[in-house]
């Protein structure tokens, strides 16, 4: 191979590593993909810098009997046990029905015990700590700057500072544009993987101990962040993972502990979980927000139980999480996240194309699907996407 054939195969590699990362939320494709033992469980075993260890709840909660002899939910497991059958890149799949297992499935490296990672789905979890916080006075108000709590946050031109609570929650803050899949382009790289290669997210060199959360929000990382502060905050949705790790740091300067120990404290232990999740953090301790959450399939069940019984409560926390799961502003689809969706909630994706419910979305086929109206429930784990999951949901609802 000559010169000019090299260069251009170089240009042409790279050109096809963006097109595939552009692809990613937009369907359930097959081009973002990860390590398969990190899916199911083994990013803790190779940070670091250890996870918050989030213990199991006092009280168990137990599944009901799901009605098999519906017609539509015997069809509903038929359909995802041939879907993840024929699926090569899928590592997990559960289906609930007005709180009772469906279907319940795991394939490849996958056990029952495994503790399935989810990547922004994270983001979804830190918005129900947000609502807590809120709904008990410890933040007084969605429309408070984040500067408020977050002092780092104002100077340099931040725009996160210059933003309220609820455009953190809305992904509107206009801190960066995204270069890929809400990460920023920075100037000399974030640091480095596990294999000393140079780290294209913002996860791996914190998870590493080699930057922190504070690093990205208004140290190091963050002067070296290009195409800072695009929009005025609260104007357009912009997927970006710095928006969330504002919200994390809100979180524990408003509570006086890390996010994921607030979690635990106020949603965590009241779900009903019967093992210890894991939350990544940095090396002084703050969570990484954005992403690093893990546990047993089943108890990533109870969690959305809880969820919708928490959706049709009363009270503060109630309305919250009503507000939090309809659309809060038009997705502008300007990033590489979340094309199936017209709109996004307080870090929940809302108004799928091809599925009903709101959605917690992440990585390489990661997705918690939520219908509060008929209380139907589909969560699946992957180390790719592949083709047609919406489907099942979809068929479901037929």
């Amino acid at each position: 191979m000559g010169f000019l054939d090299m260069k251009f195969s170089y240009i042409f590699s790279v050109l096809l590593f963006f097109i595939n990362i552009t692809s990613a939320h937009s369907q359930d494709t097959k081009n973002y993909f990860m390590n398969e033992r990190l899916t199911v469980g083994g990013f803790a075993r190779v940070s670091k810098i250890k996870p918050y260890v989030l213990s199991n709840s006092n009280s168990l909660r137990q599944f009901v009997d799901a009605d098999m002899n519906n017609n539509g939910n015997r069809k509903a497991a038929k359909i995802a046990k041939r879907w993840l059958e024929k699926s090569p890149h899928a590592n997990g799949l559960l289906l609930i029905d007005q709180g009772g297992i469906v279907f319940e499935g795991y394939k490849g490296l996958a056990k029952l015990n495994s503790e399935f990672y989810s990547q922004s789905i994270g983001k979804s979890l830190t918005s129900l700590a947000v609502g807590k916080a809120l709904c008990g006075g410890l933040i007084k108000s969605l429309d408070d700057l984040a500067s408020i709590y977050v002092p780092e946050l104002a100077p340099n031109n931040n725009n996160q500072g210059k933003s309220t609570v609820r455009q953190l929650l809305m992904m509107s803050s206009g801190n960066w544009r995204t270069a890929i899949s809400g990460q920023p382009k920075v100037t000399g790289g974030f640091g480095l993987n596990t294999q000393g290669k140079p780290a294209i997210a913002l996860t791996w060199p914190t998870r590493l101990g080699e930057i922190t959360v504070g690093d990205i929000l208004w140290g190091d990382v963050w002067k070296r962040i290009e195409n800072k502060n695009f929009s005025e905050p609260g104007k357009t949705f912009m997927y970006a993972a710095g928006d969330t790790l504002a919200l994390s740091m809100v979180l524990e300067r408003a509570t006086g502990m890390s996010a994921a120990a607030y979690f635990e404290k106020t949603i965590w232990q009241y779900i009903g979980a019967e093992n210890v999740a894991r939350w990544a953090v940095d090396r002084n301790g703050s969570t990484l927000a954005n992403a690093g959450f893990q546990a047993r399939l089943k108890d990533w069940g109870r969690l959305a139980i809880w969820i919708l019984e928490q959706h049709s409560s009363e009270g503060c926390f109630g309305e919250y999480l009503r507000q939090a799961t309809k659309p809060q502003i038009k997705n502008a689809k300007l990033g590489a996240a979340g094309h199936s969706f017209d709109s996004y909630g307080y870090q929940w994706w809302t108004e799928n194309k091809h599925a009903p419910g709101f959605w917690g979305l992440g990585f390489a086929g990661q997705f918690l699907g939520i219908n509060p109206d008929n209380k139907k429930i589909i969560i699946k784990f992957a180390h790719q996407g592949d083709p047609g999951f919406y489907s099942i949901f979809r068929r479901w609802h037929e």
